[in-house]
């Protein structure tokens, strides 16, 4: 048995067998790639790349179905840049329009065939095997074209592994829409809970979202993976929603909070990590509650509400520590004017290494260079001022030394 397997695949195989076997290993690969993808395109791409060099193909294309627009897109286009097809025009549209499978050995001799991307590109179209992926419903979602068998025509051998090949794909597309569904589902409930916030605490509305925005730049400017950023969308959030719990005339007071008010503050961070440490978060997105929980933990230690140092908070927490106090201390607030950006910003980089980590600061201070954060900010807040002293005359004067 071991002198089997220690044999290369495919010696002393015919090539016929041989060819079986890698579409079999292709089919098998898929699979199994299917059920781990989150990245559609990636998955995709890879696919019609194998299936080009297991069809013997010159090049291979992948069309999605938008049925409301009556049109194909091309997903995956080998050779060519994206485009579009009418439903019912050219080979692709005909499959696309029919559920009909068409195989074609000579494209200039099928009256269906539109030789315009032949024109427009300086290929040459020869034989042609064009196949419907269908849905459970019988709908067809997307189409697959191989294009120029290089050894001949395209065989009943080779529909017989493209309808497989389809089968997988249609499940590939569904889990895919099924995941991006799902997704955008979870994002606007955690989108709608923050609004939560946000109603019950207008004067710093708007600080949620500004608080993910800068935490998510800070981080993608330190290098961060995108399943990182994902993490941290959706801690950045929910990192306030503990203010729910929190007294409305301590939430809503006007002025400055007296001491015991603002103990009574600081427990939403407590009350943020109870509720979130309730949802039943996928396994990579367990650590959201302790992320949305310490961002007002200082690298010294004296934050709250466990007095973690730089070593004990989680990354992610040191990043959503410096994008918030970024905007709080440059934002409008009734008791106060915001104070400039710039100043801001050299004032937080003095609290390096005392309550801020230093590469989350420096990534800060890259961003906002870079963007003109600052010159942003100031005409934020020059509109939002403006707003509330036409809105109310008698609002605070503080606000007017802007």
């Amino acid at each position: 048995m071991s002198e089997l397997v220690a044999k290369p695949i495919g010696a002393n195989i015919p090539p016929e067998i041989s060819d079986r076997l890698e579409r079999l290993e292709l089919l098998y690969t898929l699979s199994l790639d299917i059920f781990g993808a989150r990245n559609i395109d990636e998955l995709l791409t890879v696919v019609m790349s194998r299936v080009t060099k297991a069809m013997k193909a010159d090049r291979s294309t992948l069309f999605i179905v938008d049925q409301e627009r009556r049109v194909i897109w091309s997903k995956v286009a080998q050779g060519t840049e994206p485009f579009t097809v009418p439903m019912g025009r050219g080979i692709s549209g005909y499959v696309a329009q029919t559920g009909e499978t068409l195989n074609i050995p000579d494209a200039y001799q099928d009256e269906r065939f539109n030789p315009e991307v032949d024109r427009r590109t300086g290929y040459k179209t020869n034989s042609i095997l064009c196949m419907p992926v269908k849905d459970r419903e019988g709908v067809v979602i997307a189409v697959i074209q191989a294009i120029n068998k290089l050894d001949g025509i395209f065989s009943e051998q080779d529909e017989d592994f493209l309808r497989a090949l389809s089968a997988q794909i249609q499940l590939a597309i569904e889990n895919s829409t099924l995941y991006q569904d799902l997704k955008s589902l979870f994002e606007s409930m955690m989108e709608a809970m923050a609004s939560t916030i946000d109603a019950r605490h207008p004067t710093t509305a708007g600080h949620t979202m500004r608080v993910r925005a800068y935490s998510l730049a800070i981080a993608a400017e330190m290098g961060y993976s995108e399943e990182d950023l994902e993490i941290l969308n959706y801690a950045a959030l929910l990192h306030d929603y503990g203010k729910i719990g929190v007294r409305e005339s301590i939430l809503t007071k006007p002025g400055r909070l007296t001491d015991e008010e603002y103990s009574e503050m600081k427990q939403h961070v407590v009350y943020t990590m109870d509720i979130l440490n309730k949802i039943r978060f996928a396994p990579r997105f367990r650590e959201i509650p302790d992320i949305a929980g310490h961002h007002h933990e200082r690298v010294d230690g004296r934050g709250y509400p466990d007095g973690l140092t730089g070593d004990q908070m989680h990354p992610l927490s040191r990043v959503m520590a410096v994008a918030d106090v970024f905007d709080a201390l440059t934002s409008v607030r009734d008791y106060r004017s915001p104070l400039d950006p710039n100043e801001v910003l050299e004032m937080m980089k003095k609290d390096i290494g005392t309550h801020f980590d230093e590469d989350c600061m420096l990534a800060l201070e890259r961003y906002f260079m870079r963007t003109n954060l600052g010159d942003q900010i100031r005409e934020r807040n020059r509109i939002e001022i403006e707003e509330r002293l036409k809105n109310d005359p008698n609002a605070p004067k503080l606000i007017e030394t802007f």
